[in-house]
């Protein structure tokens, strides 16, 4: 994986942090910022066949990050993004 999509996981991982800790409008901040890094290393990887292959689940993920921002749960935003879309990230983008 690139420094780009790197990038994404860091800005990802600071939110679950954040959000773990009470922090919520860092943790509002580093989550925009993981979606604008997410958007554009998307429209770099283009159509791969990998992106192809992981768009879905990646998209439902950040569906459910954004529902669970929506109820103001913290903890599950937390969650879905150390346990389902960082780990998503690597497997889609380590190879």
């Amino acid at each position: 994986m690139d420094e780009q999509g790197q990038q994404v996981i860091n800005s990802f991982s600071e939110a679950a942090r954040n959000a773990r800790t009470g922090d919520y409008s860092q943790a509002a901040l580093s989550i925009n910022s993981g979606v604008l890094r997410f958007q554009e290393f998307i429209v770099k990887e283009g159509k791969s066949a990998r992106v192809k292959e992981y768009e879905g689940r990646l998209t439902y993920s950040l569906e459910t990050l954004l529902l669970m921002l929506e109820r103001k749960d913290w903890v599950a935003v937390a969650d879905v993004i150390d346990y389902e879309f960082i780990p998503l990230w690597k497997e889609t983008f380590s190879k």
